[in-house]
């Protein structure tokens, strides 16, 4: 796991009808390397609401993307009177946002801003794909055309993907005989959204015919699978909340008479600049604008729209004295943890306190081997000092059955403290009283 990529997810409500209307990426371009968002109707796994690497949905398929920031390219903004339908009555239950970062996951919160309304906007704002899967060997293209039959949309956003890097990738309208360039783009720049200057509608019967046009000499190319998509744009644009969504397909290059008609001389010729994709982007290659950016960080904003409602999906790591902070500031927290405190305190006082009273703690017990009954008794001579009794006397075993008759071998086996050459002055043949002890308590 390289721990660099983690996908946030959030389930949308289904009670009503639902709009997304903005989205305000948080960042820093050292740090982020983009933000997709995507829309699924099951997120690949609902027992977490968020995950390290892996996939954002568990059916791609059924997914889409609706929103991208890239680290090097201008944020694409989306029309002010325009949303995006979710929630109930529609197959998106989810929207699942992928954060990349340049190295390791940071502590530091970044995400997404997400604006989104109950109050239905002037314009639906829908996704149309246009794609290929058929490649070209001998002129290295992969052509797309078709006719398009539905209700009348504006094209506001593209979004460029090519399986393989080349050199251009280009879209076009035809209408009444007239071509129309909608976007070109440098396919070794990211594949992400480009914003267009003004929005470019297409009507019912125009045709769209595109490319992507890859370098002549690449041995990767010999790896083309017919089930690849290799070229692909996906438009983004606004309709009237009245008209039908797309349902319709572009797919391959059904209208090649057209296509070959049509496609300009130049459609190999990439942009050098932003600008030359957008006039409103400065004279810079990606790489270039970057720089000139790359201090620029985006925290979050606030919505001057009451009917709109914002949705963070952020994700922060928190260290060991950031969790210590927050329980502190959580007061029901705090409790539980003063309580369990001031309760071992108390336990411990307790403890010592029973060691320090319990008299079998204070005192030195010496076991022999029978388990009879135990008898004290008390030590006499003429010494009081418990060491020297002990290294002046020595225990004698009298025999159970004969209490005159004295076992004159001393009881080594058992314990000895004497030596043979010590002297005692207790005679071999002193008879204790009583012999039916076993347990000697023997006190200071």
């Amino acid at each position: 796991m390289s721990n660099q990529s983690i996908y946030i997810s959030m389930k949308l409500p289904m009670d009503d009808e639902l709009y997304i209307v903005d989205f305000h990426p948080i960042y820093d371009r050292q740090k982020v390397h983009f933000i997709t968002t995507y829309l699924c109707s099951k997120p690949y796994t609902v027992d977490e609401n968020f995950w390290f690497d892996y996939q954002p949905c568990y059916d791609m398929d059924s997914s889409m993307i609706i929103y991208e920031w890239y680290y090097n390219i201008p944020a694409v903004q989306w029309p002010e009177v325009a949303g995006f339908r979710v929630g109930t009555n529609t197959p998106y239950q989810y929207i699942v946002i992928h954060i990349q970062y340049f190295q390791s996951i940071i502590n530091n919160i970044y995400g997404e801003q997400i604006t989104m309304t109950r109050t239905r906007p002037k314009y639906q704002i829908g996704i149309y794909q246009i794609a290929t899967n058929s490649f070209d060997f001998q002129k290295k293209h992969a052509d797309f055309s078709c006719q398009y039959h539905s209700s009348s949309i504006q094209i506001f956003s593209t979004q460029l993907y090519s399986i393989y890097e080349g050199l251009s990738i280009s879209l076009y309208r035809v209408r009444n005989h007239e071509l129309q360039s909608i976007i070109k783009g440098n396919l070794h720049w990211p594949q992400t959204f480009y914003q267009l200057k003004n929005s470019i509608d297409i009507k019912a019967n125009d045709y769209l015919i595109g490319t992507c046009i890859y370098e002549q000499k690449s041995s990767k190319y010999l790896r083309y699978d017919r089930s690849d998509v290799i070229c692909q744009i996906t438009i983004m644009f606004w309709m009237e909340q009245e008209d039908e969504i797309p349902i319709e397909q572009c797919w391959n290059n059904d209208f090649s008479r057209i296509f070959n008609r049509y496609l300009p001389d130049n459609a190999n010729i990439p942009p050098q600049t932003l600008f030359d994709i957008n006039p409103t982007y400065p004279k810079l290659t990606p790489n270039q604008w970057v720089i000139m950016n790359k201090n620029i960080s985006i925290t979050i904003s606030k919505s001057i729209n009451n009917n709109t409602n914002i949705v963070f999906l952020t994700y922060s790591k928190i260290n060991f004295r950031q969790e210590i902070i927050r329980l502190v500031r959580n007061y029901y927290s705090l409790l539980l943890i003063s309580i369990l405190i001031l309760t071992a305190i108390i336990g411990s006082i307790i403890l010592i306190i029973i060691i320090i009273r319990n008299p079998s703690c204070r005192h030195k017990k010496y076991f022999l081997r029978n388990k009879t009954q135990s008898k004290a008794i008390a030590v006499g001579g003429e010494t009081s000092s418990l060491s020297e009794w002990l290294t002046k006397r020595r225990f004698q075993q009298y025999d159970q059955d004969n209490f005159d008759h004295v076992e004159r071998q001393p009881l080594t086996d058992i314990r000895r403290w004497t030596t043979s050459s010590e002297e005692s002055d207790l005679s071999d043949n002193e008879v204790f009283s009583s012999t039916n002890f076993q347990n000697i308590i023997l006190k200071n």
